[in-house]
């Protein structure tokens, strides 16, 4: 049966393989792997769903605004690649979709606009299991590039005309930091702070 993992497998294994790789080589090549067919998998879906339901340029927005403080903040990932599909569909076009037709209250999101900082100066970068952040430095370099990433998005929200568009930018960022809350790995029964179990740690 078809898999991202069993197929990213197959692709580093073979590479490893044909130009005498080691172990850990081949394993960070699959996790990479894995990562980028993923991606690339759900970003197609959700323009696709996005185009046919006439809501592209707000799912762009969606999926830009999460994706670029995920690349600093990390955070919780799902257990097997098609449950990251179903929530990625579900929680990308249902809340564009929602937010369609809701407005929400500006007050509402400046609060959690200033909660998703504090949430990502206190938690992030959140690791996980399969990617531990073992250097301290970078651990602060990239909880300070959160807090600043964040920062941008929220003043480029606040400076966007398109309601819509300032809500979907907010209620991403939002929903990134609620991913490195330790509540979030406790909920989903994951391991959080997988680095203290190096012994390295500069």
């Amino acid at each position: 049966m078809y898999s991202v993992e069993n197929l990213s497998n197959k692709i580093s294994f073979q590479i490893g393989t044909t130009y005498n790789k080691d172990a850990d080589y081949i394993a960070k090549l699959n996790y990479g792997l894995q990562v980028l067919i993923l991606s690339t998998t759900k970003l197609i879906l959700l323009l696709i769903i996005g185009y046919f339901l006439n809501i592209l340029i707000p799912m762009v927005i969606a999926i830009g605004s999460f994706s670029i403080i995920r690349r600093f903040a990390f955070g919780l990932h799902c257990s097997s690649s098609r449950s990251c599909s179903i929530i990625t569909v579900l929680v990308f076009v249902g809340q564009v979709y929602l937010f369609k037709f809701i407005t929400v209250n500006p007050y509402i999101l400046y609060v959690i606009a200033a909660m998703s900082i504090l949430i990502l100066y206190k938690y992030a970068p959140a690791d996980t299991k399969k990617r531990p952040i073992v250097s301290k430095k970078l651990r602060k370099k990239l909880r300070l590039k959160s807090v600043i990433t964040a920062c941008i998005l929220i003043t480029a929200a606040l400076i966007t005309p398109n309601y819509l568009y300032k809500t979907i930018i907010i209620v991403n960022l939002f929903i990134e930091a609620l991913c490195t809350l330790p509540l979030t790995y406790k909920i989903f029964g994951r391991e959080i702070n997988n680095y203290e179990k190096f012994s390295f740690n500069n």
